[in-house]
């Protein structure tokens, strides 16, 4: 919703406050190839794509994290 491109700047203008939980990339990266392995892809095409795909989604989205009111750090473990 705080994203800069196509028409996500007039939703965020009807909400009053928005949060961003960041997100590590290497524990991201871990966690990503593990379901794309559950999934089905061997462990060079998960990686294989994790850097080719899931890797620019990830870099895009963390980008926006400037648009947030407030910035929250995701907790992996408790």
């Amino acid at each position: 919703v705080i994203h800069d491109e196509y028409n996500w700047n007039e939703i965020r203008s009807s909400i009053e406050y928005s949060y961003f939980i960041t997100a590590d990339e290497v524990k991201v990266r871990e966690l990503t190839i593990k379901r794309h392995i559950t999934g089905g892809r061997s462990e060079e095409d998960a990686m294989k794509y994790y850097d080719g795909v899931d890797r620019l989604n990830f870099d895009k989205v963390m980008a926006t994290s400037k648009n947030a009111d407030k910035i929250i750090p995701f907790v992996y473990e408790v």
